[in-house]
């Protein structure tokens, strides 16, 4: 009987043991999945934002301008009008986009000189610049011309960049007037707020007034509109910085005169002079709007006007 007994409790412990060895093999297991489990490691990367922007290549040369009687012209020579008549409007500008992923501030400064010897006195009740209304261009030109003039801005004299014979306007857009640019649609992870725009549009119509009189035809008018931008998001700072710029300009065209101290063939020494109708600076022969050829030969002068178009 007791052999039956101890081979019993014999039976128990050999139970006990297997059952002692199945839990230490789970534990075991479950330690070492746990510790393989705890090798995965998160890793974050990060990239600097980029911000470029730049001109539309399609709205780069716009310029275009209407006739009282409503003809449209368009085939305007490098940013250039000869016969503007009292009434007609002038529409330019471009479209600025952005190629980075960053969101911008954007804004405007135009810069509007007028030159000639006799510049009227009442030169800004004649010559209006208003922003362009997208939605409504149409109904905006015969708005303009019937004397809604409300939103024509407001250029100030700088008196600093004014000389005789030249007057200088400028205006820089008010806070109302900045607008945000979003990342550039090209990039997925690209910043969006919540005011943004894809593209900004800095577009203006140029308004000559119909009862203007004969004595602006003695002037000419330059018009230059420029855009800058800064980042917009976490900037602390007016950091504005140049993005791009277009030029029109109104009235006589810059043109070269060549005269020569000899009208015929001669032996002597030949001097040349170079006049123009119109400001504008030669940029080689030190200067010099003259050139003495003391032999056969040929020589070029390079110039620029106020345009900052080159020429030779």
């Amino acid at each position: 009987m007791s052999k039956i007994i101890q081979k019993r409790k014999n039976k128990k412990r050999t139970l006990w043991a297997l059952l002692l060895l199945l839990i230490s093999i789970v534990i075991i297991i479950g330690c070492a999945f746990a510790l393989l489990s705890d090798t995965t490691v998160a890793l974050f990367t990060g990239k600097a934002g980029t911000l470029k922007l730049e001109i539309k290549e399609q709205s780069k040369t716009m310029v275009q301008y209407y006739t009282k009687n409503g003809t449209e012209y368009s085939d305007v020579h490098e940013g250039h009008i000869n016969n503007l008549n009292p009434g007609d409007i002038i529409d330019t500008g471009f479209t600025v986009i952005n190629k980075g992923n960053k969101s911008a501030v954007v804004r405007t400064i135009l810069t509007f000189k007028v030159i000639g010897t006799d510049i009227p006195e009442d030169i800004l009740n004649n010559l209006y610049i208003i922003p362009y209304d997208v939605d409504n261009l149409l109904t905006q030109r015969t708005a303009i011309r019937g004397g809604a003039l409300d939103e024509a801005i407001e250029l100030v004299l700088d008196e600093e960049a004014s000389t005789s014979g030249i007057q200088v306007y400028k205006y820089v857009v008010d806070q109302a007037g900045i607008q945000i640019l979003n990342g550039g649609i090209d990039f997925p992870n690209r910043e969006i707020e919540l005011n943004g725009v894809d593209e900004f549009l800095a577009r203006y119509l140029i308004y000559f007034d119909f009862n203007a009189g004969n004595e602006y035809q003695k002037i000419n008018i330059e018009i230059n509109i420029k855009v800058e931008a800064m980042q917009y998001r976490n900037n602390t700072e007016e950091n504005w910085g140049f993005v791009d710029e277009e030029d029109i300009s109104i009235g006589d065209k810059l043109i070269p005169t060549l005269t020569y101290n000899y009208d015929s063939w001669t032996n002597n020494n030949v001097l040349v002079t170079l006049t123009f109708n119109k400001p504008a600076t030669i940029t080689n022969n030190g200067g010099n709007n003259t050139f003495l050829f003391t032999d056969n030969g040929s020589f070029a002068f390079n110039w620029s006007d106020s345009l900052r178009k080159f020429w030779n």
